[in-house]
């Protein structure tokens, strides 16, 4: 479930629960649970994945966007930060190529100055991490 329609339906249900409160009347409360293995149940589970300083080389692609050299400056298990001179827009889907690896798909989180901080689809494999540290840290 994206993020959006994840905040609209926890908007509405306090809406809703708001007004059938100030009625005297009791409403369905909804528990909407994440995805397992998805960034945003992960980070429920633990909120302090360590970041790693590294200076990786790669591509980033933004959903309906051209590929863009960039040069990773952190990375997690949960995501990286990366040069992106280019304005990106939270929100949006994104792909990181790194070392000879499968693109890794994540969503863009913030921009600001020419760097962007990324979460990633499904958190990395420890080995996944531990091959790039090793290659690259």
């Amino acid at each position: 479930m994206s993020q959006r329609l994840r905040k609209l339906l926890l908007l509405l249900a306090n809406q809703a629960i708001r007004k059938g409160m100030a009625r005297g009347r009791t409403c369905m409360m909804i528990k909407i649970t994440p995805q397992v293995g998805s960034y945003e149940y992960e980070t429920q589970e633990d909120r302090s994945a360590p970041r790693i300083r590294v200076a990786i080389p790669g591509c980033l692609r933004p959903a309906g966007g051209k590929r863009l050299v960039t040069n990773t400056r952190d990375i997690s298990l949960s995501g990286f930060a990366a040069i992106a001179i280019a304005r990106l827009q939270p929100g949006t889907t994104c792909w990181l190529t790194l070392a000879d690896m499968p693109a890794l798909e994540a969503e863009i989180v913030w921009w600001e100055g020419g760097v962007v901080g990324c979460a990633f689809k499904q958190m990395l494999e420890p080995s996944t991490l531990k091959f790039l540290l090793e290659r690259w840290g």
